[in-house]
């Protein structure tokens, strides 16, 4: 019985998933899985394989006012359903959902899988948001126990959702495979030593501006130095933008910030053109933001948090600092600032053969086939 895999993304292009989800089953399309992806509409910069099918029954989710994004949400489950239940019966087909975060919705795509015999994989993207306090025990376990497979994406996350879960559904490791393809449709260049252009040491922050990623510190951290200028953008979260506003524009800070969510070109191009990147997180169990950057051979500065150690090599494709210690961020800060261009481009390099080799697709389609096909 051949079988088929059924890959469920309503965010897409939307909501920057097809990153992930297009490189997935493309890898998987490669090895002769049978792919079909239903999500919404919005076309994607990173080219779909022609052996894919692709249903568009979130049409229009996210997109408009909350009660149209609803509807549409709710639309694309009945399509769902009614597929499934005019499946070919000779194939035998398994559901891949994605979770960063627990509501009603995501009870939904369980709740319309449940009446068919078909096995759900499940990816915990974010092992945080099943900790909060609103999170019961029993719809959390309600999600878990009706997966067959629960995937997270390095050992810290898998360790820390153990905590928390302790069901009887298997939970597995399978990496977050690399951005090169994605990174590769906004670049036709190679990346230049000397493109500085205002005199500065630009240091840049980029991505969802969140309380666990320590933007206080970076400010606290950055005031004693001279000749910098920091780069902030991404969507806020947790923040009042007043609140960021008044911490941004401290007289004594060189800050360039902008809010909201950035188009790919300038994201790429920002991650590329910075001096270093920082994620100065408190807490972290995976980042999309630091394989996004290692991707775009951006040179990195993060904390020595565990999931951050599964990937950097100090010094050798990025660059750590002991997490909360100002001292030991404005050296590391220094550190890369002397560096000379040679030096530079050597850690750029090694940042995009690391994620090439160790979080190829390909690697990870192959080892996807053998956990759950």
């Amino acid at each position: 019985m051949k079988k088929v895999l059924i890959e469920i993304d309503t965010l897409g292009a939307r909501g920057g998933m097809d990153q992930y989800v297009l490189p997935f089953i493309n890898a998987l399309s490669n090895h002769n899985v049978k792919c079909i992806l239903i999500t919404n509409n919005e076309k994607s910069s990173i080219r779909l394989n022609t052996r894919i099918t692709k249903l568009d029954f979130f049409s229009n989710f996210l997109k408009g006012k909350k009660a149209s994004s609803l509807f549409c949400f709710l639309l694309g489950l009945v399509k769902t359903f009614a597929f499934l239940v005019f499946r070919d019966r000779k194939e035998q087909y398994a559901v891949h959902l994605h979770f960063f975060s627990y509501g009603f919705l995501d009870l939904l795509k369980i709740l319309i899988l449940k009446p068919f015999d078909i096995n759900i994989h499940s990816t915990i993207h974010d092992v945080t948001s099943f900790r909060k306090d609103f999170f019961s025990k029993f719809f959390r376990n309600f999600i878990f126990n009706n997966t067959s497979i629960l995937l997270v994406h390095n050992e810290t996350s898998k360790s820390n959702l153990k905590t928390i879960y302790n069901g009887k559904v298997n939970i597995t490791i399978l990496k977050h495979g690399n951005y090169c393809d994605f990174v590769d449709c906004f670049i036709s260049d190679d990346l230049s030593s000397e493109k500085n252009l205002n005199g500065c040491f630009d240091i840049g922050f980029i991505g969802q501006i969140k309380r666990v990623k320590n933007i206080e510190f970076i400010v606290n951290s950055l005031l004693p130095l001279k000749n910098y200028s920091l780069i902030v953008k991404g969507k806020v979260s947790e923040y009042k933008e007043d609140e960021l506003n008044s911490l941004l524009t401290n007289k004594n800070l060189n800050c360039v910030y902008k809010f909201g969510y950035l188009a790919n070109h300038e994201l790429i191009e920002s991650l590329r053109n910075l001096d270093v990147i920082i994620l100065p997180y408190k807490e972290i169990y995976q980042s999309g933001i630091l394989l996004l950057a290692m991707s775009s051979k951006a040179i990195v500065l993060t904390s020595n948090l565990d999931a951050f150690r599964e990937i950097i090599s100090d010094g050798h494709n990025g660059f750590m600092f002991e997490e909360g210690n100002q001292q030991s961020f404005q050296d590391k800060i220094m550190e890369i600032k002397n560096l000379t261009n040679k030096d530079k481009e050597k850690i750029r390099d090694n940042a995009r053969v690391f994620v090439e080799k160790h979080h190829s697709w390909d690697l990870i389609a192959t080892k996807y086939i053998e956990l759950a096909l």
